[in-house]
């Protein structure tokens, strides 16, 4: 016969179904768990006396083959009805109240209660709550904060159940490829090593392999968009009307569409989805499907000629866009294959050129150097090099550092008579002990492809600032 007892557990920062999530997080790691956090679900049903049914908090005493059948599960429904037998499985639809289920010893349970009403999820990725020092192993700062349920999940599988302590909690939407680069930091450094590199991948593939759990994507606005976006786009089109062959004026309208379209989404249920999709979201998927198809550049040889279609795909095509919109598509692939090619011959080239070039030196000591304006869009480019003194910035320095200029070490100075030396080339070749550096060049080329396979799905027109035009000038005399 089981015995429960209400207990009293206080935190001013967490609500009982806060105190449960950061207590049990290690359980998302299950299906089972994870189901039961975020889904609505199936589960075993125990009958409590009216007298506690509903407390905060609760421990239960009983014999240890009773709590060993209740501990398999991580979530129970409950219920005052005697009906129903304890541990039957019954529908979530019946509203029950949720508890969440503590392993304390062989025959003793907690429970905290964390809804109720079991007809409804019990976690939602955007409900905010306060972490404190304890809750999650890389959060050791002593002033609470606030975060959210979706990012500390992400930081339990990704950061906190693989490392430890050693990447600090990340309170923002992050992405994929922000994390590759928080580990491959951390394993640079030496705080990480193989084992804990495999545990974070099988932890990433894990997860990933049912982003719906996580990602809310539908919602009423996620299903079109502002209707002042229709109004807005009559007048642009009709105030530029004698200049829509202009990719500047194109690219402007696009701009302020797109932005409005953005201010819409934001703060729905949708954002998330759409903004870890990155901005493609919004100037190809979004615009192209309710804004308008937009620009696109003529599929002719040597051809200049920008093209532009009014209407969106929910508004349906004209009978005159059909062509256009034909030799778009053929265009995506003819791009993507010839690319592809042109790179593949780069690469063959780069790697016959460059297969013998190493490091032989770990430095060089010349007194030369290139002086590089950092700016928002290449500050990470130089992570990991030395400066002119023998420093070596981080990410974090150089984002402080936009708008000034910095004189780094750089192989186009390095005065190694058979190779390159280390300190030229960069700490992270340093410290990934690289000797045989030429294949490093093929990046070049796998640029070039990465641009072609991208033809095929992107197809506006970009505008860029040029705010030295001497970079683009090849000077008399020059090479």
């Amino acid at each position: 016969m089981l015995e429960y007892k209400v207990q009293d557990i206080t935190n001013e920062y967490l609500a009982p179904k806060f105190f449960y999530y950061t207590e049990q997080i290690a359980q998302v790691l299950t299906k089972r768990g994870i189901l039961s956090f975020f889904t609505v679900a199936y589960r075993p049903i125990l009958t409590m006396p009216k007298e506690v049914l509903g407390k905060d908090y609760l421990t239960v005493t009983g014999h240890p083959e009773e709590i060993r059948a209740i501990r398999e599960y991580p979530i129970v429904h409950v219920s005052d009805a005697p009906d129903v037998p304890d541990l039957t499985v019954v529908d979530p639809l019946g509203k029950y109240k949720v508890y969440g289920v503590i392993p304390i010893n062989d025959n003793q349970l907690a429970f905290v209660k964390l809804s109720d009403d079991s007809s409804e999820p019990i976690y939602d990725m955007g409900e905010k709550f306060y972490l404190t020092n304890g809750m999650i192993a890389n959060y050791t700062l002593s002033e609470k904060m606030l975060t959210d349920v979706g990012k500390f999940l992400c930081n339990y599988i990704f950061l906190a159940d693989p490392f430890g302590d050693v990447i600090p909690y990340q309170n923002k939407l992050m992405k994929a490829d922000d994390l590759d680069s928080l580990v491959a930091n951390a394993i640079l450094a030496k705080k990480a090593g193989r084992k804990e590199y495999n545990r974070y991948m099988n932890n990433g593939y894990w997860f990933g392999q049912d982003g719906t759990i996580a990602t809310q994507s539908l919602s009423p606005k996620s299903l079109g968009t502002d209707p002042a976006i229709a109004k807005r786009k009559k007048e642009l089109l009709e105030q530029y009307k004698d200049k829509l062959n202009e990719p500047v004026v194109i690219a402007r309208i696009e701009k302020e569409l797109v932005d409005m379209d953005r201010a819409y989404i934001k703060g729905d249920e949708s954002e998330a989805f759409w903004e870890a999709a990155g901005s493609k979201a919004y100037t190809e998927q979004r615009k192209k499907m309710y804004i308008m198809f937009g620009s696109m550049p003529d599929f002719a040889k040597k051809s200049n000629k920008v093209n532009i279609i009014k209407s969106s795909m929910a508004e349906g095509y004209k009978p005159e866009d059909m062509a256009t919109l034909a030799n778009e598509i053929r265009r995506g692939a003819y791009e993507r294959g010839k690319g592809t090619a042109d790179g593949g011959t780069e690469s063959k080239f780069i790697t016959r050129v460059f297969q013998s070039v190493k490091i032989t030196a770990e430095d060089c000591h010349t007194k030369r150097c290139l002086t590089v304006p950092i700016t928002e869009n290449n500050y990470k480019m130089y992570t990991g090099r030395f400066t002119a003194d023998g420093k070596i910035y981080t990410e974090a320095e150089l984002k402080g550092l936009i708008g000034k200029t910095i004189k780094i070490r750089s192989p186009m100075y390095c005065e190694c008579k058979d190779g390159y030396c280390y300190t030229c080339c960069g700490d992270i070749i340093k410290k990934l002990h690289s000797e045989n550096i030429g294949l490093q060049t093929l990046t070049i080329a796998e640029g070039m492809i990465t641009a072609a396979m991208k033809a095929v799905h992107v197809s506006s027109i970009y505008v860029s600032t040029v705010t030295d035009i001497t970079k683009f000038i090849k000077f008399k005399g020059t090479k």
